[in-house]
């Protein structure tokens, strides 16, 4: 049986109406102030072009032992 919340991925368990990552994310809702979790979802997967390219950068100079990697992402110089 599907995820009552996803559809997508088979219930964690005979009894169980979530999937394992929708059920984790319940728990976290009930555990967290709901507020301050869409609040860090929203900080941290909603990003604009200049955040993008600013983290890809970011990664980028930490990464420069392996050369020049931004010929493989879309990135403005």
């Amino acid at each position: 049986m599907p995820c009552s919340y996803c559809n997508e991925y088979p219930c964690d368990g005979y009894l169980s109406s979530y999937c394992e990552d929708c059920a984790t994310l319940r728990r976290l809702l009930k555990i967290h102030d709901a507020k301050k979790c869409v609040s860090i979802l929203k900080r941290v997967l909603i990003r604009n072009e200049t955040q993008i390219d600013n983290k890809i950068n970011i990664e980028l100079k930490t990464k420069k032992i392996y050369g020049d990697d931004t010929k493989d992402y879309n990135v403005k110089k």
